[in-house]
């Protein structure tokens, strides 16, 4: 770490040990094994964070706590927007996508991809993430001063904007990662002059497939499905939701429309067998059946909420949409 990151590192422990409510602490990633991936990716969203500054957020900044668990939150403190990933989360995704050895099966892919399917999936769940709680910092609700994080353990008693908060989060965080994943396609296709549909297909399918893998780590991944309960969606629900906003928005980006139901339906199962193949998960197969088997269910919810008076709050959604008329 260079003597201005050192000095950074120093200013903002100090910042956060500041506030009387005591943010978790920093985690101090300098000499440990990880050091290199801390550090780009602080490099990295400490600048995505400056380039959304006309969203709202500003003064914004990024820190990695000292939490070993696999979560992020989003706050505000001093009129300063806050975002910490728990170190648990970066170790988690390293280890997670480091130990899947995916084969693409495809030599144009292996020659243009630029970066290996691990590394694709990787970046994948880190912007996920970010992203998710970007969302919450532009929504600039009245839970920010509570700090509202990616999973909530506890079964509290539900709560109606909560929910619409997280399926926003999750529905802007899917338009940006479908915009990452249409500047990747672009790439390609700008150098080699042409981009096989089947590629397109298959970049698809690994980006749903890394989010699958992340949202099955959620504590509450394989309990039976619920609506209208504790804080957060189900993760079947916010999966479903999240798979239909990436995948619309490449298509749109793509094809000028919307992906039909059997479409979305085909790259789900797709990515699931993806998944089922090369992990240990044996569940993977059942847990998309469970999609499909509730999807009207899923989907009378979601609907719901676009009907739900919003008044209380500016969705991201919609200053995503004002943003890029």
């Amino acid at each position: 770490m260079s003597y201005i990151a050192f000095m950074e590192h120093h200013q903002l422990n100090n910042f956060i040990h500041s506030f009387q409510d005591s943010l978790p602490g920093l985690f101090d990633f300098r000499e440990t094994l990880h050091e290199s991936d801390f550090q780009k990716i602080y490099e990295f969203y400490k600048e995505t964070l400056s380039n959304f500054s006309d969203f709202g957020i500003s003064p914004a900044l990024i820190y990695f706590n000292d939490r070993r668990k696999v979560n992020a939150f989003a706050c505000k403190r001093n009129g300063h927007c806050i975002i910490s990933f728990d170190s648990g989360t970066i170790i988690h995704l390293i280890h997670t996508f480091k130990s899947i050895t995916l084969k693409s099966q495809s030599d144009f892919l292996d020659k243009n991809l630029g970066v290996t399917l691990n590394e694709l999936m990787y970046q994948t769940c880190l912007h996920f993430t970010l992203y998710h709680e970007l969302a919450h910092l532009i929504q600039d609700s009245k839970y920010l001063i509570q700090k509202l994080t990616e999973t909530d353990e506890k079964e509290d008693t539900y709560d109606e904007i909560r929910h619409l908060l997280e399926l926003d989060a999750d529905q802007f965080s899917s338009v940006c990662v479908g915009a990452h994943v249409c500047d990747y396609l672009d790439r390609i296709k700008e150098s080699n002059g042409f981009l096989p549909p089947s590629i397109e297909e298959h970049v698809i399918i690994v980006t749903i497939a890394s989010l699958m893998i992340y949202l099955l780590t959620f504590i509450k991944s394989f309990k039976r499905i619920y609506y209208r309960s504790f804080h957060h969606p189900h993760p079947s629900i916010r999966l479903s939701n999240i798979t239909v906003n990436v995948v619309d928005y490449i298509y749109q980006y793509g094809k000028q429309r919307n992906s039909t139901s059997k479409e979305k339906t085909n790259l789900l199962i797709k990515a699931a067998e993806l998944v089922k193949s090369n992990t240990e998960n044996t569940d993977i197969i059942e847990y998309v059946k469970s999609l499909e088997f509730n999807y009207d269910e899923i989907k009378e919810y979601i609907e719901s909420f676009k009907l739900l008076n919003n008044s209380e709050v500016k969705l991201a959604i919609d200053k995503w949409n004002e943003m890029n008329v």
